[in-house]
């Protein structure tokens, strides 16, 4: 493959993907998107839904997060753990991405 395909190939791919994590990903587009979701709105989208499933369905919640019986809590656990880890860099990333990255705060003097 010439080079110049391969360089219109990856710009090509950086239309279609998302960085998160500081690689590219495919996400599947919604509706008439032509780019996937924004990985933040994807894992608000995740957390919503399990936020709302433990608010208004609490005894269907606490089945499902018992790990003595659930296939289900383990998962969840695992999801709820790396969000604690990922979200506030993806919020950190977008307040970047519209603001620009904010000064170092340093020592006073």
């Amino acid at each position: 493959m010439p080079d110049g395909d391969a360089a219109e190939r990856d710009r090509l791919l950086l239309t279609r993907t998302r960085q998160y994590d500081g690689q590219p990903y495919l996400i599947p587009a919604v509706g008439t998107n032509t780019r996937g979701l924004h990985p933040l709105m994807s894992w608000w989208a995740v957390l919503h839904t399990l936020s709302m499933f433990a608010r208004y369905e609490p005894s269907d919640w606490a089945r499902c997060i018992a790990v003595a019986s659930s296939p289900f809590a383990v998962p969840i656990e695992e999801l709820l753990t790396t969000a604690i880890n990922v979200a506030p860099r993806l919020v950190a990333a977008a307040i970047d991405e519209v603001n620009g990255p904010m000064p170092k705060l340093g020592k006073a003097s």
